[in-house]
């Protein structure tokens, strides 16, 4: 598991020694850890979220809710519509999860800098959630959705991209 690192090596001009690299999709997302100054990356970590890969028509949800309205002196019942579908729903709640776990561990000092990796769209809406403070420990975004190769494979990729 993850140690926390010593807190009073934290000053304003120590440099970069670990950089965490989220490479994610809808469905999986892994936390890779790079120690910058001696090169080395690990898998810290891996969220599974079976969900971002089903159809809206698949995704149980509740039917829509029922509203009163009161136009023209009737109060008739409708549905109420969700303009987000229940794909981007589902998607925005891994980001969420993801950002909470960011934000846990720069709160706790386990990196230096966050580096992601997404599939576009996803990307955006993990952007969407990160806090202020976690979204400037940013240094590179790749759109690029590799989540269907291998540890291996993702580890070879970064060291040729970041």
């Amino acid at each position: 598991m993850r140690s926390k690192r010593d807190k009073s090596s934290f000053v304003s001009t120590h440099s970069p020694t670990i950089r965490w690299i989220v490479v994610a999709n809808q469905a999986k997302a892994r936390i890779f850890e790079h120690n910058l100054r001696q090169g080395w990356v690990n898998l810290l970590e891996t969220f599974e979220h079976p969900e971002g890969q089903m159809k809206n028509q698949d995704i149980k949800e509740g039917k829509p809710g029922k509203s009163f309205s009161s136009w023209s002196g009737s109060h008739s019942r409708h549905p109420m519509m969700t303009e987000v579908s229940p794909h981007d729903k589902e998607a925005e709640y891994f980001a969420r999860k993801i950002c909470h776990e960011l934000e846990k561990s720069r709160t706790e000092h386990l990196y230096d800098e966050l580096a992601l990796v997404a599939e576009p769209h996803f990307l955006g809406t993990i952007l969407a959630q990160l806090d202020e403070q976690t979204c400037s420990f940013i240094q590179d975004q790749i759109s690029k959705d590799l989540c269907h190769f291998s540890d291996f494979e993702v580890i070879q990729y970064l060291r040729e991209h970041l």
